[in-house]
């Protein structure tokens, strides 16, 4: 399963713990994007299901082939704890691209 970032989401170059790292989520297009999601992608809701329970890498999987955007499922949702959210019978909103 290959995962391709149709997100086209930049990077920024930041210092944690005296090290370089590099990271997506201060970056400007990230920003952007989490501000434009409403207003760019058309959502679909979705009922969690007892075998996707507490996963949102299953139902990234489900939905885009690829579980790399678990952290997507997440977000859309405003779920900090996957363990606390994404329970059996939970409706969640998954935007389509």
């Amino acid at each position: 399963m290959a995962f391709t970032n149709h997100l086209s989401i930049g990077s920024i170059r930041d210092t944690h713990r005296g090290r370089t790292i590099s990271s997506g989520l201060a970056s400007i297009s990230y920003q952007n994007f989490v501000v434009d999601l409403e207003n760019t992608y058309v959502f679909e809701e979705v009922i969690v299901t007892p075998e996707v329970k507490h996963r949102a890498d299953l139902i990234s999987h489900a939905f885009y082939d690829t579980v790399d955007l678990d952290w997507l499922v997440l977000l859309c949702n405003n779920i900090n704890d996957p363990f606390e959210g994404l329970n059996i019978g939970d409706r969640i909103r998954l935007p389509l691209f």
